[in-house]
Formats: C-alpha cells, sequence, structure tokens
C-alpha cells in the first residue's frame, strides 16, 4: 500500500489517470482486499477453533478436579543439567571470594 501513495498525491494535486490507469488501480484495490477478506476469514477459523478447543479444555477441567490440580502444579522431575550446577558452583566460589577480599581489607585497615 505505501508504493501507491505517490499516486495518490498525484491525483490529489489535480493530475488525473486515465481510465485504463484508474481501471487497473481498481482492479489491484479490489484483488489486494479480496486477499485481506480471505486472510480475515483465515484468521477468524484458526480463532474459532482455538475458542471451541478452550472451551472444551475448560470444561474438562470443570468436571475433573484431580485433573485441575495435576495442571495447576507442575513438578519438577528432572535434575538440573550441567550448565546450570557449574554455574551454581562458579557462583559460590565468586561469593566466597568475594566475602574473603571484605574481610581481608577490613582487618587490614584495623590493624
Amino acid at each position: 500500500m505505501e508504493d501507491d501513495d505517490w499516486l495518490d498525491l498525484s491525483e490529489q494535486e489535480g493530475v488525473t489517470l486515465g481510465p485504463e490507469d484508474a481501471l487497473r488501480r481498481e482492479i489491484e484495490k479490489t484483488k489486494r482486499l479480496k486477499v485481506e477478506r480471505l486472510q480475515l476469514r483465515d484468521q477468524v477459523e484458526k480463532l474459532k477453533q482455538k475458542v471451541q478447543f478452550l472451551e472444551n479444555e475448560n470444561e474438562t477441567l470443570r468436571h475433573n478436579p484431580a485433573k485441575q490440580r495435576d495442571t495447576q502444579a507442575p513438578t519438577r522431575t528432572a535434575p538440573l543439567p550441567a550448565v546450570s550446577q557449574w554455574a551454581l558452583i562458579l557462583l559460590g566460589v565468586n561469593l566466597l571470594a568475594c566475602a574473603w577480599l571484605l574481610y581481608s581489607l577490613i582487618f587490614k585497615e584495623i590493624s
């Protein structure tokens, strides 16, 4: 649509298009509107399917409270990946180093 902006300006400034160009523009505009309408229909259909799915899921959870509790409180069964374990170890080592530096700075100032 941005490409057609300069054409709109020329028409507003008094320069008119020929009948063939005007017809071609109207046809292109109609095609764009048809494509947009089809895309909107697809989006509406997808949203209707999603609403139907969510309504079914809501109804299932309403009739089965035990399943609702299971979905609300997921438990962590997998152990931490090795990268996370190393990150925690390095964090602990860095905290200890910072504590040692602060301790040594404090006692050097006192003595």
